[in-house]
């Protein structure tokens, strides 16, 4: 598979983001095509620009996908003309530039609609209401430092009548696994009460994970029992795994449970070292994967199945 095959599966696996990192990289390596690696560095900062106002709330969902498919298309024209042989012909605009010039165009229609709307205020000599705009739902992410593997805890629903937050004992000890083995991530609690009463769903989970920048989201239920806790877990990835070519890498990517997946612990330390054995896989480091799934004391099918993989 070529690297512009790469990308293109990407594309349609509906990451971008990825895409564009990837071809951005290699390119980077090629001094022959300047004009394609410069072309691709502002639809990237196009790309991120739209991706944090959606985050922001500040694009609604529609606006949002404009957006993207406008940038897919931008990359697509671009991959097209590499890999022909061509010196890429389109040309993008980053966003500051097309906003300045949208400013300049309606600059003086604005000045126009203030100075009415300022003598419809002063001739009816009444206070304006202040609106207050609802709290979007990104406004209550975590403020994720994004340069590793980013994780967001959805606070656990009670099952039982003794309360607990088993999530800030799991948020605690993958910072305390992932700092002693060299992995850099942020794990941090969503602050939303979103899903207050009812858990999400997978598809739930991964859209408000997206909205969050966050790459795994784990959520799942709680009981306390006379032997310590129960706990059901449940997590999803947000984008593709970053796996290493080869044998076990394709085996890997056709287990669903590498994407999303759901077990019942009866001990924080097994789902912790469970969750961060999926979490290192998808990154791709088999080595710490076979060391953290060893250390899971009862696994459950799918961590056996996998355990049983990695130690092949």
């Amino acid at each position: 598979m070529t690297i512009y095959d790469s990308v293109r599966q990407l594309l349609s696996q509906g990451d971008t983001g990825q895409a564009l990192r990837l071809l951005i990289t290699h390119l980077e390596n090629e001094p022959s095509v300047p004009e394609a690696l410069r072309t691709l560095r502002v639809i990237e900062a196009n790309y991120s620009a739209a991706r944090q106002k959606e985050i922001k709330g500040i694009l609604d969902f529609s606006e949002a996908q404009l957006a993207y498919s406008k940038t897919n298309d931008s990359l697509l024209s671009v991959l097209e003309d590499l890999a022909a042989g061509r010196k890429p012909t389109l040309t993008v605009e980053s966003d500051e530039k097309q906003t300045s010039r949208i400013y300049w165009l309606i600059g003086g229609g604005i000045l126009l609609l203030l100075g009415l709307i300022a003598g419809i205020l002063l001739r009816n000599n009444k206070q304006s209401a202040t609106v207050v705009a609802p709290i979007p739902v990104a406004a209550e992410c975590p403020d994720f430092d994004t340069s590793g593997v980013t994780v967001m805890l959805i606070p656990f629903q009670d099952l039982g009548d003794a309360k607990s937050r088993p999530e800030l004992a799991i948020q605690t000890l993958i910072r305390d696994l992932t700092q002693r083995n060299n992995v850099k991530s942020d794990v941090e609690l969503f602050a939303g009460n979103l899903f207050a009463t009812n858990p999400p769903d997978m598809d739930d989970a991964a859209k408000i994970g997206r909205q969050c920048a966050a790459k795994m989201v784990i959520w799942g239920l709680y009981e306390k029992t006379d032997q310590g806790i129960s706990l059901d877990v449940r997590y999803v990835f947000t984008e593709q795994p970053n796996l290493p070519g080869g044998a076990v890498a394709d085996t890997f990517r056709n287990l669903s449970e590498l994407k999303t997946s759901s077990a019942k612990f009866k001990s924080l330390e097994d789902a912790v070292f469970t969750l961060c054995t999926f979490m290192v896989l998808h990154e791709g480091n088999m080595d710490l994967a076979k060391k953290w799934i060893n250390k899971v004391k009862e696994p459950d099918a799918n961590a056996q199945k996998l355990k049983a993989m990695l130690n092949q």
